[in-house]
C-alpha cells in the first residue's frame, strides 16, 4: 500500500529525527553537564514540583522514560520526544501556509538550525521553549479542522502545558489577546457543553500551577520569566543589544546550546528570513507586525535574565519566516519562465541544495565541532 504524500512528508521529518539527531543520544559528550544533572535530579524527586512547578510537564515525561530505561540516554529521549511533536507541529503549519513541499523544506530547516538540534539532544527543559510552534499551530488549527471538538480541546490542553515553561505565559496572554474576538467567535459555533469541557479542561491543568506558585511567590517569578533581582537600565539596555546580536551577529557565549560566539542564525537562515519578512510584510502585514513581537517578547526575556536560552522562543517565528522566504523565492524563480516546466524543478532542486547544506552544515555542527570543543567538553563531565 503507497503512503499518502501527506504521510510521507511526515515520515520524512520522523526519519530525519531518528538519523541526524538519535545518533549517539546518550554517548556523544562524556557525562552530563550541571544543567541536565539538575534535570535529573528534579525528575527523579518529583516532590519539588510542590515549590516549583517550572517545566514540569517536561519533568514527568522524563521520569517516565527513565523508569523504563534508567540512563544518559533515556533521560536525553525526553527533549527529543518532545522536539519531534513540536516539529511535526511545525509543519503541519507551514505546510497549510506554503504547501507541502515548501513547508517539508521548512521544518527541515528548522530541524538543521543548531540550537533547536542541540536543545533537542539534551536533558534540560530547554526544549519547551520552543513550545510556540506547537501552540501556533494548535490556534491555526480552529479554523480548519473538521473536528472542531478536538481542535478546541488540544488547543487548552497545549495552551495550559505550555504555561509551565518560564516566560511562555506572556506569549500564551499576548496571542490571547490579539486572538480574542476570533477564539470568542469560535466558543460561539461550539455546544455549550464542548466550551464548557474545554475551559475545564484547561482550569484542570493549570490548577496545580496556580495553587504551588500561590504558596511559593518564588516559582511564580520563574514561571514569568522574572529574575530575582531586576538589572539596572544601562545593563538591561546592554543586554537588549547583545541578545539581538546573538540571532544574527555574536553569542555571547558560554551556552551549551550553542558553539563558541556563533550566531543562532547562520547567513543561509538569515537570507532567506529577510526574505520572507519581505514577503510576509508585503502580503499578510498583521502576521509580519506579530512576529515581530514574539522576536522582541523573546530578547526582552533573554535580556532581563542574561540568558541566550529564551531566544529559542522567538526561533519558530522566525524559522516560519524563512519558510515564506523559500516560497517567495520559488515563486519568483518560477516566474520567470512561467511557462516552461524547467523553472519549477529548478526552483525546487535549489531550494533542496539550500536545505541539504543545512543539514550538513548542522551535522557538522552539533554531531563533530559541538562536542569535541573544549568549553563543551569541561561542561559535560557529571555521572
Amino acid at each position: 500500500m503507497r503512503l499518502s504524500s501527506g504521510l510521507t512528508s511526515y515520515a520524512i521529518i520522523v526519519l530525519s529525527f531518528l538519523i541526524f539527531l538519535l545518533w549517539r543520544l546518550g554517548s556523544l559528550v562524556p557525562g552530563l553537564s550541571q544543567a541536565e544533572a539538575a534535570s535529573r535530579s528534579s525528575s527523579n524527586d518529583l516532590s519539588g514540583l510542590l515549590t516549583n512547578p517550572a517545566d514540569a510537564p517536561y519533568h514527568l515525561i522524563q521520569r517516565l522514560f527513565s523508569i523504563i530505561h534508567p540512563g544518559f540516554f533515556s533521560l536525553r529521549l525526553a527533549s527529543f520526544f518532545l522536539a519531534i511533536i513540536i516539529a511535526l507541529a511545525f509543519y503541519a503549519y507551514v505546510k497549510n501556509l506554503f504547501g507541502r513541499v515548501i513547508g517539508l523544506f521548512g521544518a527541515l530547516i528548522l530541524i538543521s538550525l543548531p540550537f533547536y538540534a542541540i536543545a533537542a539532544r539534551q536533558a534540560t527543559p530547554q526544549i519547551m521553549l520552543f513550545m510556540p510552534a506547537a501552540l501556533i499551530y494548535a490556534y491555526a488549527h480552529l479554523s480548519k479542522a473538521r473536528k472542531k471538538k478536538t481542535a478546541w480541546l488540544a488547543l487548552v490542553l497545549v495552551a495550559g502545558i505550555s504555561l509551565y515553561t518560564p516566560g511562555m505565559i506572556w506569549w500564551t496572554i499576548g496571542g490571547a489577546l490579539a486572538s480574542h474576538k476570533k477564539i470568542a467567535a469560535f466558543l460561539a459555533s461550539l455546544p455549550s457543553a464542548a466550551a464548557g469541557l474545554g475551559i475545564g479542561l484547561f482550569c484542570l491543568v493549570i490548577t496545580p500551577l496556580i495553587v504551588v506558585c500561590g504558596l511559593h511567590l518564588a516559582s511564580l517569578k520563574t514561571v514569568l520569566a522574572i529574575p530575582a533581582s531586576m538589572p539596572r537600565p544601562e545593563h538591561f539596555g546592554a543586554e537588549l543589544v547583545r541578545m539581538f546580536g546573538s540571532l544574527i551577529v555574536k553569542s555571547p557565549g558560554g551556552n551549551n546550546l550553542l558553539l563558541a560566539n556563533l550566531p543562532i542564525l547562520n547567513i543561509t537562515v538569515l537570507a532567506l528570513v529577510v526574505f520572507g519578512s519581505y514577503a510576509l510584510f508585503t502580503a499578510a502585514r498583521g502576521k509580519a507586525i506579530a512576529f515581530g513581537s514574539n522576536i522582541l517578547l523573546a530578547v526582552i526575556l533573554a535580556a532581563l535574565n542574561s540568558n541566550v536560552a529564551y531566544l529559542a522562543l522567538a526561533v519558530p517565528v522566525l524559522i516560519i519566516t524563512a519558510t515564506a522566504g523559500l516560497r517567495y523565492l520559488y515563486v519568483e524563480w518560477r516566474g520567470i519562465f512561467p511557462r516552461n516546466p524547467v523553472p519549477k524543478t529548478f526552483a525546487l532542486v535549489l531550494i533542496a541544495a539550500v536545505v541539504l547544506s543545512q543539514l550538513y552544515y548542522t551535522a557538522n555542527y552539533s554531531l563533530r565541532a559541538w562536542p569535541r570543543s573544549p568549553s563543551i567538553q569541561q561542561a559535560f563531565v557529571l555521572k
